[in-house]
């Protein structure tokens, strides 16, 4: 094998498991129906973007406040959350099921 097959194999294989984890969060996780962007259904770069890029950085907290004013306020859940899974909730204690 040539020097190009080192790279190629690993970047192909790379390239596989990001398309099928992205498949696997928008289509089969648990937390696939929860409305809301699917980019930050799909990877962490939305909550990236905008703690690090967006006014002054760590403003990820107030997209979820438009987030919530958008797509509306969760109120059940139904399975456990581990970390990479996580829904955010906006004032819904005082809210009925």
């Amino acid at each position: 094998m040539d020097s190009l097959t080192y790279l190629i194999v690993p970047a192909t294989l790379g390239l596989l498991y990001t398309v099928g984890l992205v498949i696997y969060r928008l289509v089969f996780h648990p937390l696939a129906r929860v409305p809301g962007p699917k980019l930050a259904a799909a990877t962490q770069w939305y909550e990236g973007w905008y703690d690090l890029f967006v006014g002054t950085g760590g403003t990820y907290w107030k997209e979820i406040d438009r987030m919530h004013e958008k797509y509306g306020k969760t109120r059940e859940l139904k399975f456990p959350l581990t970390m990479s899974s996580q829904i955010h909730r906006s004032n819904c204690a005082n809210q009925p099921p």
